[in-house]
């Protein structure tokens, strides 16, 4: 009964790889030209693709203020949120569970909040933003934050990674920096070295030398983990000199090691390119 089983999962499986095939010229762009995949082997690649494709097929899309959300969108989107799930144990059709659609805006949009202080006060604000998630709703994105080109290389800063790193944080009920560990891995080290770390970055802003991080990380413990989820990627060996404990259970927590692509993507960036760098329009 177990093979049976198994055999019509793997069906399955490749059925949905089949509907939501990534083209083959779409993919070659997007591995050129989005920061977050340079320096990936051909291996993490090919997983990586299968992982978009997969999510392709389990999530919906859709675009505010008549913004066309097609392939190149979807898929520009969905590899980048696939990297935070790359190393971690996948189970049935849908690799990242927890979240169900996406809202793109072609650019920064009005956020709300509603929020209630101690003496029961209802207060209404609103903020631009660039991404939005919560536990009960969709992610928001903002395309001209998304697509590739939209920071210069080495920065940290994307807001893919950012959104979905708090998909992450709210599998385990609350958004408050403390995610779903994968077993083995001590929930009383995590809070110690995380409060620890928060502590030290709050007590850091404004002092000169300070890690380099955005200001925002210290709002809150799950904007931290957001924020030092971007830097994991993206700058591994900034985080890694800043708060090395924080970077070893971010390693144990994404099963990757950033660093060797960072290494390739700098060495590839520094060689010349005749015809400048990939960009596609808005």
């Amino acid at each position: 009964m177990a093979g049976l089983l198994g055999r019509f999962n793997a069906w399955r499986r490749q059925r949905v790889l089949g509907r939501n095939a990534i083209d083959d010229a779409l993919w070659s762009e997007l591995t050129a030209s989005l920061d977050l995949l340079a320096g990936m082997s051909a291996a993490e690649l090919a997983e990586l693709r299968e992982l978009t494709a997969l999510l392709d097929g389990a999530k919906r899309f859709s675009g505010a203020h008549d913004f066309v959300v097609d392939a190149r969108v979807r898929v520009t989107i969905l590899a980048q949120a696939a990297v935070l799930i790359l190393g971690r144990p996948k189970v049935g059709l849908d690799p990242f569970p927890g979240w169900l659609s996406v809202i793109v805006y072609p650019g920064a949009f009005l956020a709300h909040r509603v929020w209630v202080d101690d003496a029961g006060v209802e207060h209404h604000t609103a903020y631009p933003a660039d991404g939005e998630t919560s536990d009960f709703g969709p992610v928001l994105i903002s395309w001209d934050d998304a697509r590739p080109g939209a920071r210069d290389t080495g920065t940290g800063r994307n807001v893919v990674v950012h959104e979905f790193a708090h998909q992450l944080d709210f599998a385990n009920t609350w958004g408050d920096g403390y995610p779903i560990l994968p077993r083995g891995m001590s929930p009383a080290r995590w809070s110690e070295v995380w409060i620890n770390a928060f502590d030290r970055f709050r007590a850091s802003l404004g002092q000169p030398g300070r890690a380099a991080f955005d200001p925002y990380a210290a709002s809150a413990p799950a904007e931290f983990f957001a924020v030092l989820s971007e830097a994991f990627f993206l700058r591994p060996d900034t985080l890694h000199a800043a708060f090395p404990d924080v970077f070893e259970q971010l390693l144990v927590y994404y099963n990757q090691d950033p660093r060797p692509r960072r290494g390739l993507a700098t060495a590839q960036r520094s060689q010349p390119r005749p015809h400048g760098p990939l960009r596609w329009a808005r």
